[in-house]
């Protein structure tokens, strides 16, 4: 298996894009945000903020969005 390379300047690579749309794509589909609106939107800086803050791992790149979320809608 292949390891994946995290740049430390926040470049994001191919796979590193396509793992961030994948996240994007289910947490808009989770709470029903249609793409082009301005929850998506906002889930889309927010992932790509905590993609250029080191935080690379699936499990709490989601946990991190769904709190943004929870936090959002009080």
């Amino acid at each position: 298996m292949q390891e994946r390379f995290h740049s430390s300047n926040g470049i994001a690579y191919p796979r590193d894009l396509q793992l961030l749309t994948e996240i994007f794509d289910c947490i808009c589909k989770e709470n029903g945000f249609e793409k082009g609106s301005s929850d998506a939107e906002d889930i889309g800086r927010a992932a790509m903020s905590l993609f250029a803050a080191g935080v690379f791992d699936e499990p709490e790149i989601k946990a991190s969005l769904a709190e943004y979320i929870k936090r959002k809608k009080r």
